[in-house]
């Protein structure tokens, strides 16, 4: 929403005199059956200082509804004109009005009598010039007596503010607005017969910010004689409600759905139980193409292996998602990559980044930068993904509203089980912070997230290259909900080096993390998972400890994680080396499950 109104300075001259002038606007036309009750409802307010003013829109009665009207005489500021219908009236109204806050009431509604003190109490306490409230209302019936309260969903409107407007919520007899916003976007549209009111209300979100008060303080009539029973008030609704959804930009549309997709898959069940077909039919077709439309970038950071990094890029581009960038981050390589520039080439929606060696982090940063895609993809340059990756992630995402989302995965070990094992990662789901302190499960070549973090100001840490995602998840699990997919749509190289196995480097990034988690002004305040991660450290330090001790540690070329691969692959049997003469040794060490064990870890002698 852009304010050019100057809110604390209009807020300040809004309440210099203390009591702020109100007028209470009651357009009416042939309206001599109700509009006595009306006008009776606002001069009964508590309030005093305000004025009331009727705008006779050129009656036809034999002059009924001015004969009642003249009767209150200089009680009420009374105008006739020529019909020009409600926004004719009430553009009169405006110009006549000597009120600071304009208010609303239709002539076959009613005002409770505390109505304007309240609201002009709530503006005063909020000390903003840029409200405009609105509230519950009553329904009545013909005879006026009331027969049900039209309460909103506070929680929603608490939540989501700005989404009052797209669920029909703001009932105009309702509203209090200060005359300043409203004069500026003046006239109201006289083509408009049926949706005048709406229309302007949109419009002034531009200056202005439409809260809830809880109050319920009008009565609104229900009768046969109400224009919104008119078959013409249909074909003009579904224009305006086409225009109010395409009046909000894409950062709008994800802030109040989370994503494009729900955006309109929202507006399309609210209007199917509106009259308004066209507008429901078009919000179906948006839904449709706010999926397929969306461009998503896929980022590869890599460092020489250029075999790799092309299975990686071509599995990248092989996604059935029709709209695809892929952004290869050459970190410094050292090799010949003439592979990959050739493979790039090939395609139209493919580039290469070249930088000066960095770390993954960095280089992960420098994709960031150029990726035009609405969602943000990783992959590292020795894993694959799926064909239908991004196609099942981004439509898990856009149904959900999720601005972040991770997935399970498979893994594939050759030096140390055969076939692909399974993490279900995506197992970890919804409002995770801080317990994900003591336990993240995310992995990079996973995550899918919106554009609107790197808006935010997400980046990768840079100082190291162990631990530094699990940071940039924590980050974002503190602020949002994550989404997590239990489908294993990428496939990840396990290698006795990798961080997820080999207790060095898992030592090396548990400290690293925690040295993070101190130094963050958030994360450092929850000591309960801090102390849990730390536990995690000191039992794979006792690993490897227990490692060194076994007689063939001089001889081990690695120590890994046989707790982790467990968990992939369960007691899937070792790969057996094919090698005759210099095979390595990888000691596999992992908690010992059998009751009473008197050694607490198995240590399994590997060659690879």
């Amino acid at each position: 929403m852009i304010k050019s109104i100057d809110s604390d300075k209009y807020a300040d001259s809004l309440f210099l005199s203390g009591e702020p002038k109100v007028t209470i606007v009651i357009p009416v036309y042939n309206g001599s059956n109700y509009v006595e009750n009306a006008i009776n409802s606002a001069l009964n307010q508590t309030y005093e200082n305000m004025e009331v003013l009727v705008v006779n829109d050129g009656s036809k009665d034999d002059g009924a509804t001015a004969k009642i009207c003249k009767n209150f005489g200089d009680d009420i500021v009374y105008i006739e004109q020529e019909n020009q219908g409600v926004a004719g009236a009430m553009n009169t109204a405006l110009e006549h009005m000597t009120g600071d806050l304009f208010c609303w009431l239709s002539h076959d509604d009613e005002h409770l009598p505390d109505k304007t003190q309240k609201q002009v109490d709530f503006l005063r306490s909020l000390g903003r010039g840029d409200v405009m409230l609105f509230g519950d209302y009553f329904l009545m019936d013909d005879n006026g007596k009331v027969w049900h309260e039209s309460q909103m969903d506070k929680e929603l409107l608490m939540k989501t503010p700005s989404i009052a407007l797209l669920r029909g919520m703001i009932n105009g007899c309702t509203l209090m607005i200060p005359t300043q916003i409203l004069r500026k976007h003046l006239p109201f549209k006289t083509e408009l017969r049926f949706t005048q009111d709406y229309e302007m209300w949109d419009r002034l979100r531009e200056d202005g910010e439409f809260l809830f008060m809880p109050e319920t303080l009008v009565k609104y009539r229900i009768h046969p004689g109400q224009d919104t029973n008119n078959p013409k008030a249909n074909v003009e609704g579904d224009k305006l409600w086409i225009w109010m959804m395409s009046r909000r930009s894409d950062t709008e549309k994800i802030i109040l759905n989370g994503s494009r997709k729900k955006y309109f898959t929202e507006l399309e069940g609210f209007l199917s139980k509106t009259p308004y077909l066209a507008a429901t039919e078009h919000a179906k077709e948006q839904a449709k193409l706010a999926e397929e439309d969306t461009l998503v970038s896929i980022v590869i950071p890599f460092f020489n292996e250029p075999r790799l990094t092309c299975r990686a890029i071509k599995s990248a581009l092989d996604q059935t998602h029709p709209n695809i960038e892929v952004i290869a981050v050459n970190d410094g390589s050292t090799s010949d990559i003439k592979s990959v520039r050739s493979l790039i080439a090939k395609h139209e929606n493919a580039k290469i980044v070249d930088i000066e060696n960095g770390g993954v982090g960095n280089a992960r940063n420098t994709g960031l930068k150029v990726a035009t895609g609405e969602y943000i993809a990783f992959l590292d340059s020795d894993d694959v993904f799926m064909p239908y990756k991004v196609s099942h992630q981004l439509s898990a995402m856009t149904e959900g509203g999720y601005l972040f989302s991770h997935t399970s995965y498979h893994v594939e070990y050759p030096n140390g089980r055969s076939g692909l094992g399974i993490i279900h990662s995506g197992k970890q789901h919804g409002n995770l912070y801080p317990d994900i302190i003591r336990s993240c499960s995310i992995s990079t070549p996973t995550v899918m997230f919106h554009r609107i973090f790197i808006a935010m100001g997400l980046k990768f840490p840079v100082a190291s290259n162990l631990g530094e995602d699990i940071e940039t998840w924590l980050w974002v699990a503190a602020r949002y909900p994550i989404l997590g997919v239990d489908e294993p749509l990428s496939i990840i190289t396990w290698r006795d080096d990798s961080a997820a196995l080999n207790l060095s480097k898992g030592i090396e990034g548990l400290t690293e993390i925690m040295k993070a988690m101190y130094r963050h002004p958030l994360h450092r305040k929850e000591k309960k998972s801090i102390k849990s991660l730390g536990e995690g450290l000191a039992e794979l330090s006792k690993m490897r400890a227990a490692a060194a001790s076994h007689p063939m540690s001089e001889k081990a070329d690695k120590i890994v994680s046989l707790d982790t691969i467990r968990v992939a692959y369960g007691n899937a049997e070792m790969v057996k080396s094919k090698k005759k003469f210099g095979k390595p040794i990888v000691l596999e060490v992992g908690m010992n499950g059998e009751p009473n064990a008197e050694d607490p870890y198995i240590i399994q002698v590997s060659t690879r």
